[in-house]
């Protein structure tokens, strides 16, 4: 079997293995018993490879580059930060020389075994970019009419590369792999480069969350009222109107602060329009891509937005008041895309009162 073969047949064996587990590990993804999938994930890549200072004008003829393909699997420790190892077909390469007039081809082939630390830095909604920094046991042999020749150690690795994420289960990603000193240089050339593009399937990540209800808006409450006997004549006591909290919110797109007016929103400002004496505290949050000090602005201007709508339909801009509180605070979990978008939100509380 060809090598392009045998890399397509593995490519189609690990998207097979993702489809497959969405269902086998999907229970286990949110077991808190026993061990958790739900941070890890598996890949496969294929791509190119080519060796550094391999050539040189003795050789009759040299091939210094070829295909090659790779499997790994890794554990996220946090959204920025996951540790990574696998297995990597480097390909085979060749020169061709003389020896005592005759032609010697050398045929090497080559394969690695990388460990190696991977931060993940999100840059837009389903963008990423990454770095890896570990290194590489290689297991190189070499074939000629002289014979077998065994080249065995260690070799730094470097790698950059970018990734899109289609759902929260399945991402795509394209990676250049430097690796320092692979092999002995009268052996197998200098450094190495590999460029690949792969899937990744993430465990667990396949579970929506249900949505965050909010407490229904109460206009007023029943008024108790007291009964007058009629022998003995005694005060007629009322009881208070109480007036019950509300708590509502206005959800944004991503960093957007236009508002989208619901049923929800609309009758918060009948509430407070009807009732005068209630104010609202309007807290602006932000989901966590992008700087500190841009999500707390972008916080502020999503609560003057939903202020602004309140004014325009009647209510006082006394009633107000306006917090950002931007990403410090969550509904949802920030690593997991089904759950960001709760977290890009106006939070309105209005507190009981007597009426």
């Amino acid at each position: 079997m060809s090598k392009l073969s045998t890399a397509l047949t593995l490519a189609t064996s690990v998207l097979s293995t993702c489809l497959f587990s969405s269902s086998v590990f999907a229970a286990d993804a949110n077991n808190e018993e026993g061990f958790n999938f739900k941070d890890w994930y598996i890949g496969g890549e294929f791509g190119r490879k080519r060796q550094d200072d391999l050539c040189n004008p003795a050789f009759i003829s040299c091939d210094s580059s070829d295909s090659a393909w790779s499997v790994f699997s890794g554990y996220e420790f946090t959204q920025n930060l996951a540790l990574e190892f696998g297995y990597t077909d480097l390909g085979d390469y060749s020169t061709t020389s003389l020896l005592n007039t005759m032609q010697n081809k050398a045929v090497t082939s080559m394969r690695g075994y990388e460990l190696a630390g991977v931060v993940n830095l999100p840059v837009a909604e389903h963008v990423n970019i990454f770095t890896k920094l570990g290194a590489m046991y290689y297991d190189g042999k070499e074939r000629s009419i002289v014979g077998s020749f065994d080249d065995k150690g260690w070799a730094g690795l470097f790698g950059l590369g970018l990734s899109y994420d289609f759902t929260p289960s399945l991402q795509a990603r394209a990676e250049y792999n430097f690796i320092h000193d692979l092999g002995d240089r009268e052996f197998a050339g200098d450094h190495g480069h590999l460029t690949t593009l792969g899937l990744v399937y993430r465990f667990g990540k396949n579970q929506a969350s249900a949505p965050v209800k909010s407490a229904p808006v109460v206009e007023e409450a029943i008024v108790e009222e007291t009964v007058v006997e009629e022998v003995v004549a005694e005060p007629v006591v009322v009881a208070p109107v109480v007036v019950e909290a509300v708590q509502a919110h206005a959800l944004f797109d991503f960093d957007k602060s236009e508002v989208k007016v619901t049923a929800e929103l609309a009758q918060v400002a009948v509430h407070l329009v009807n009732y005068p004496q209630a104010n609202a505290a309007l807290m602006g949050f932000t989901d966590s891509l992008g700087s500190n000090e841009y999500n707390e602005k972008l916080a502020l201007r999503r609560a003057n937005a939903v202020a602004a709508y309140l004014i325009s339909q009647g209510v006082s801009e006394s009633q107000l008041s306006i917090k950002p509180v931007g990403e410090t605070e969550k509904f949802g979990d920030n690593t997991i895309l089904s759950e960001r978008f709760k977290n890009r939100r106006v939070s309105i509380e209005i507190a009981e009162f007597n009426k």
